[in-house]
């Protein structure tokens, strides 16, 4: 079992209790994440 702090059970149980909501669409957010990262690692290729 994971040990966690109090502000780490504290945030576990507020998502478990459904007291977080996802906000947007998660499907243009994942996109929008995706293209960062292949700019990124076209700039970090040699």
């Amino acid at each position: 079992m994971i040990n966690l702090d109090k502000y780490e059970t504290d945030i576990l149980q507020s998502v478990e209790n459904g007291e977080w909501r996802s906000r947007g669409n998660i499907d243009s957010r994942i996109k929008e994440l995706q293209s960062y990262v292949k700019i990124k690692r076209k700039k970090l290729s040699p």
